[in-house]
């Protein structure tokens, strides 16, 4: 699925050497539809603070040309503008 739920997630305000991008950023614990366990990827698209569990996205992904079968081919994910799940759906992935 390209389509997720946010479990749980940080906030990165601290710079360092080999960062992907300027903070604020969020890195979260992404439950994938479908899936039995979440998976570790970055969250744009949306200002910082208003990331939340239970967040909907999206992925993002690299140019077709680029496609590989590894997590790299998604640059990130994204709000996906539907309704927040429901908590006891992603609860038993904290």
């Amino acid at each position: 699925a390209h389509t997720a739920t946010v479990t749980t997630f940080c906030i990165v305000n601290i710079p360092f050497g080999a960062m992907p991008f300027p903070p604020p950023y969020v890195v979260a614990a992404l439950l994938l539809d479908g899936a039995d366990l979440p998976i570790l990827h970055l969250v744009r698209g949306v200002d910082a603070n208003r990331v939340r569990m239970g967040l909907r996205v999206r992925a993002v992904w690299v140019p077709d040309e680029e496609l590989a079968p590894t997590v790299e081919s998604i640059r990130w994910f994204e709000p996906s503008e539907e309704p927040d799940a429901e908590y006891s759906t992603y609860e038993a992935h904290l």
